[in-house]
């Protein structure tokens, strides 16, 4: 929840900051620029790099980074002279700083939750949240600091919640209020094809036909002219409509009376299925690739690989690092498991995500390929490649520029991938005995190694420090209450009956042996209890068997 105490930070507008309500004097334009800089990517750290590049977009001093450092030491005092409860510090990171921050005290944070929150609403509803979240903007995004502050984003929120409040108002029935307004807009913005349909719907239900078709034909000169384009094929539809005085286009009323197809480029997927509650000894790791994501170069799409043996947790971590990570990439999350899935199939459900409409889809590879890169041009994602298998699998689904970054894992170290994309790349390593007995601990509920710590040392080294299995061993004993501890590791210290449960040949782990009851243990029979690929038990055999 947003707080009514401490420092809130604006950047839709000139920049601002206020301390319990009251306006803070920030003093040169230096400071201003840097600390634009580090609320824009509250939370993320920013390289000394990024902030001199920014800051002197020609050619910066050779005591720039002195510079830079003297800036932060004064935003830091400024800071702490106007809340001394630090509800905001600027943090020193490996590469550079990063202003901690609860998001809710900045102004961008909340324009972009109140536009997430308007999607699926009622017009009414959605057009009362947009209209809130542009009530946030202030003026023209940071006018008042030098340099390059990263602006083009807020930007294209500003008119992306502005063309999504006028569509909810036209579906209110709005028309005659909106034909001035989209006038304006039109000459403000003359390449927006979405303002221009709005126009012209406006005008069309208006009772102004005439004036309906000369936008559109002013639109397609000016494109022909200065662009040597046409216009897309939505907007030629439209036309056709007009022409036609289609009664499609006089329909009005709310969203759930008439389907409307998602829009390409528009829609922000979040595709990450549902992580790990926890990861165990993975701080290495994560750091690893914050550091990776840190460094980024803003103008083109990094690429990071996570190797190692089957069942190490590469797929966890990298599904973990993405939720905990999604609100880096405001134009969305894509994830694939790849395993034997040829590149076009991934295509294809990553363009239906993005808002391509199913019988939109190139047929061809490659028309599919340049769709996917032309929707993600200029705009900052992130995409999991889960289960990869070589290079050609991963090369066609690489996103252009901006910012993006690709997270692959793989049991391949994927060389051409550093080789044509300067990817980076990490081995996970099994956990160790600390964190592989947390796990455990986690998946029983109790604490084990508390109880039986010589048990529970002995079941994470025969697990191997490998994570699946240390889940699927203590998932056997949630399942299965009346095996103790001690029969589970007996049966795993038993190379010729290794626990069967850790054969999960989907999952890419393999184990020696079968699971069997031993004669001596098993509560109603003594005949052995193997368990085979169909998993049955043998007849009175009360253990329960791991599902597969």
């Amino acid at each position: 929840m947003r707080s009514k105490t401490g420092l809130e930070f604006g950047v839709l507008g000139p920049l601002q900051v206020l301390a319990d309500g009251r306006l803070i004097q920030l003093g040169r334009r230096g400071m201003r620029g840097l600390l634009a800089m580090l609320v824009v990517e509250a939370n993320r750290p920013v390289s000394i790099d990024q902030i001199v590049d920014a800051l002197w977009t020609d050619s910066p001093p050779a005591t720039a980074r002195t510079i830079v450092h003297g800036y932060v030491s004064r935003l830091r005092k400024v800071l702490e002279e106007a809340d001394p409860s630090a509800s905001a510090t600027i943090r020193t990171t490996p590469t550079g700083y990063q202003l901690t921050v609860d998001p809710w005290r900045l102004d961008l944070h909340r324009a972009r939750q109140l536009v997430a929150s308007s999607r699926g609403k009622p017009a009414a509803i959605r057009a009362g949240l947009l209209r809130e979240a542009l009530g946030l903007w202030r003026g023209p995004v940071l006018s008042d600091v030098p340099g390059d502050p990263m602006t083009s984003d807020l930007e294209e929120l500003r008119l992306s919640a502005l063309e999504e409040r006028i569509d909810a108002e036209l579906e209110l029935g709005r028309h005659l209020e909106l034909v001035g307004e989209l006038r304006g807009l039109c000459t403000e913005y003359p390449y927006r094809e979405r303002l221009v349909a709005h126009s012209m719907r406006a005008l069309y239900r208006s009772g102004q036909r005439a004036d309906a078709l000369e936008a559109y034909q002013r639109f397609q000169r000016r494109a022909s002219e200065e662009l040597g384009i046409d216009p897309g094929p939505q907007l030629r539809l439209l036309q056709e409509q007009v022409l036609r005085d289609d009664p499609a286009l006089s329909l009005i009323g709310p969203v759930e009376s008439r389907p409307v197809a998602p829009r390409a480029g528009i829609v922000a997927p979040a595709l990450l299925p549902a992580s790990a509650s926890r990861l165990f000894g993975r701080s290495d790791d994560i750091a690893w690739l914050d550091h990776v994501c840190a460094a980024r170069n803003l103008l083109g799409t990094t690429v990071a690989v996570l190797t190692g043996a089957p069942g190490v947790g590469k797929s966890a971590l990298a599904i973990t690092w993405g939720h905990e990570n999604a609100e880096m990439f405001p134009h969305g999350v894509l994830f694939a498991a790849l395993g034997d899935t040829e590149p076009s199939e991934v295509l294809t459900r990553f363009l239906v995500a993005l808002g391509v409409p199913a019988d939109g889809v190139p047929v061809g590879v490659e028309d599919r390929v340049g769709l996917y890169r032309s929707l993600l041009n200029r705009r900052r994602v992130l995409v999991v490649l889960d289960d990869a298998t070589g290079f050609e699998q991963v090369q066609p689904l690489l996103p252009p520029g901006s910012g993006s970054v690709v997270l692959v894992t793989s049991r391949s170290h994927l060389e051409r991938l550093v080789v044509t994309n300067s990817a980076r790349v990490r081995k996970l390593g099994p956990l160790d005995d600390e964190a592989a007995r947390e796990l455990v601990d986690d998946v029983l509920g109790r604490p084990l190694s508390a109880e039986d710590p010589v048990a529970s040392r002995k079941l994470a080294e025969l697990c191997g420090g490998l994570p699946l299995a240390l889940r699927v061993a203590a998932a056997k004993l949630v399942i299965s209450p009346e095996w103790t501890v001690e029969e589970l590791v007996g049966e795993l210290a038993d190379d010729g009956h290794r626990l069967r449960g850790l054969d999960l040949p989907e999952a890419g782990v393999g184990c020696r042996g079968r699971w069997t009851c031993r004669p001596a243990t098993c509560r109603q029979s003594s005949a052995r209890c193997s368990r085979p690929s169909a998993w049955r038990p043998a007849a009175g055999c009360r253990r329960t068997p791991l599902p597969r």
